[in-house]
């Protein structure tokens, strides 16, 4: 039996205009920070840490309207929604563990000003929707 073009979903004019879509949102997210990032105003691993909580967040914001509803749709945006809290969540136990012993480039929050009560806070804020958002991924509902 030959697989002919009705047992594949092709990539249709549609599809391949919904990923344009999405790949114009992350370059739109990514180059004013890569460009003050470049320049001097702001540290790499600032930047790094700070598209890495956003480009999942404007990917979840653009499959809202772009994605057809179903189970699919719900799994992928919770992903990116994992995925952009696990970022700032990683961040901030990096923060309170591990930077005081490590590089100070290394620590994005190093020059900011912040106490460790305020990382503490993130943790906090951020920890709850971590595990509730894993907790729903990982059961698949």
């Amino acid at each position: 039996m030959t697989a002919d073009r009705t047992d594949r979903p092709g990539l249709t004019l549609r599809r391949m205009m919904k990923l344009v879509v999405f790949a114009a949102a992350g370059s739109v997210c990514l180059a004013p920070m890569v460009r003050l990032a470049g320049e001097g105003a702001v540290g790499w691993p600032f930047a790094l840490l700070l598209e890495g909580m956003a480009v999942p967040l404007v990917m979840a914001l653009v499959a809202f309207p772009l994605v057809r509803p179903g189970p699919g749709k719900d799994r992928a945006i919770r992903g990116l929604l994992l995925t952009s809290v696990g970022v700032g969540f990683a961040a901030a136990v990096y923060t309170l563990a591990w930077a005081p012993y490590g590089p100070p480039a290394l620590n994005a929050w190093a020059g900011t000003g912040m106490t460790r009560g305020v990382v503490w806070g993130f943790v906090v804020v951020l920890g709850i929707p971590l595990v509730l958002l894993a907790r729903r991924v990982a059961m698949g509902r």
